[in-house]
């Protein structure tokens, strides 16, 4: 067994590398814009509790952030963009699972506090978008044919020289 080329003689597909780096996209997308859009949401819209404006601040940076993750359903392979959320959700339950079991309770407490409800709404939200999207999209662009290496080689055209 080859590292890139299958046992049919194909090429491996890279969509595990893909998603991963997806899944890091979606992470930096929803870090970058908690940093950029949680001191002026605070200044500019709060509600008359806590909770319900924690609430809508979770829910304006999950949405922006799921629109702009959304964009890599544009490319070929529509498997990327679902990949990268799923994994977005996975290495966020690693995270919260790895911090509930190596920190005391009162240290747990305070580490997952000021942005827990962010990055689980964007886990949540992330996830409840892209899968619709992508089973719709599957229906009108079906997955890639897989070719075997001699059917890639005769279908290349010689370059130029």
């Amino acid at each position: 067994m080859s590292l890139f080329v299958d046992k049919n003689h194909r090429r491996k597909s890279p969509i595990a590398i893909a998603g991963f780096f997806a899944t890091l996209l979606d992470l930096c997308i929803y870090g970058v814009l908690y940093a950029l859009l949680a001191e002026p949401l605070y200044r500019h819209l709060t509600l008359s509790s806590a909770a319900a404006t924690n609430a809508v601040h979770t829910l304006i940076i999950a949405l922006v952030g799921t629109a702009i993750g959304s964009l890599l359903f544009l490319l070929r392979d529509k498997r990327v963009a679902l990949f990268g959320f799923v994994g977005l959700a996975v290495v966020l339950v690693m995270f919260y699972s790895i911090a509930a079991w190596m920190l005391d309770a009162d240290q747990r407490a305070t580490m997952v506090q000021p942005d827990h409800p962010v990055w689980c709404g964007a886990g949540l939200i992330g996830n409840a978008v892209a899968w619709p999207v992508y089973l719709r999209l599957r229906k009108t662009h079906p997955l890639p044919v897989q070719k075997t290496l001699q059917e890639e080689m005769r279908g290349r055209r010689p370059g130029p020289g």
